[in-house]
């Protein structure tokens, strides 16, 4: 049986980041983590000039209901 959160396509995780000769936008595959997160940015640092401001991160995570907690 599937639910509607499970028919749901996933929204894909993006980070922003202002350098300072570009602004970007892109897509981060959903087990990246931060530290191959920050290697990317160190990378793109290196093209676009250094990192301006701080990096905008969100992160698509479906809701959490624990087991242990009483329905009401």
């Amino acid at each position: 049986m599937h639910t509607n959160m499970q028919k749901q396509t996933q929204q894909p995780n993006r980070v922003a980041a202002v350098f300072q000769n570009a602004a970007i936008s892109l897509k981060v595959a959903h087990r990246t983590t931060f530290a191959q997160l920050a290697e990317q940015l160190s990378r793109l640092a290196e093209i676009h000039g250094e990192l301006m401001c701080p990096v905008r991160v969100q992160v698509a995570a479906p809701a959490y209901v624990s087991g242990n907690r009483q329905r009401r």
